[in-house]
Parts: C-alpha cells; sequence; structure tokens
C-alpha cells in the first residue's frame, strides 16, 4: 500500500517552523521511534498532527508519548479522507474504524 499521510496537510495547517523546546524534541523522537511510518514528516507535522488527535480524540491538550497508540495512524488517516481534524469532540470511533481500513489495506472511500 502507498503511504496515504500527507505531512503537509498538517505542515499548511499551522506553519510555525520553529525549533522545538526540549520537551517538544523528546516527544517528536518517541513518535519517530512509535511511528516508523511517518519517519520522513518533518517534526513540526508530527507535533501538529499529534496535538491535534490528542485535542480530537482524547480532549486534552498534548497526550504523552509513552508507546505505540494504536488509532493515530487511524486518525490521520481518516482525516486523508475528510474529516476534518479539529472537529472531532471526543469521538474515537473514527479513529479506530481508520485504523481499521489501514489494517485490512482498503481503498480511500
Amino acid at each position: 500500500m502507498s503511504q496515504p499521510f500527507n505531512e503537509l496537510k498538517w505542515v499548511a495547517a499551522h506553519a510555525d517552523i520553529t525549533e522545538p523546546s526540549e520537551r517538544e524534541a523528546l516527544r517528536i523522537s518517541k513518535l519517530r521511534t512509535n511511528y516508523p511510518e511517518l519517519s520522513s514528516w518533518c517534526s513540526s507535522a508530527l507535533n501538529e498532527a499529534w496535538g491535534m488527535y490528542s485535542e480530537d480524540c482524547w480532549l486534552v491538550s498534548m497526550l504523552e508519548v509513552d508507546e505505540r497508540d494504536p488509532w493515530f495512524l487511524g486518525y490521520l488517516y481518516q482525516v486523508e479522507l475528510g474529516h476534518a481534524a479539529g472537529r472531532w469532540n471526543g469521538d474515537t470511533e473514527l479513529a479506530r474504524e481508520g485504523e481499521i481500513k489501514l489494517r485490512l489495506n482498503l481503498p480511500k472511500t
């Protein structure tokens, strides 16, 4: 399957391309380790996507990154399909559905 994630969607949304703080750099490092699928993404896109996922699905400003969250890639996939970031209001069902589609290698519909 080709890479379904578009980093530009996240960079364009918030183009704050500044040097990450020490805490952000640690978070970004953990994201890179836990999500090798996103290894080509710039730091600001990773940080922004994780922040929006945290807000949309868990209603917190920024989740800690301890281990791979199975719904994060599902969330990114659903945003790619057109489910607008920033309007999920704690709905994790869409992220779960996106993760299932990714695992089953279903086409975007």
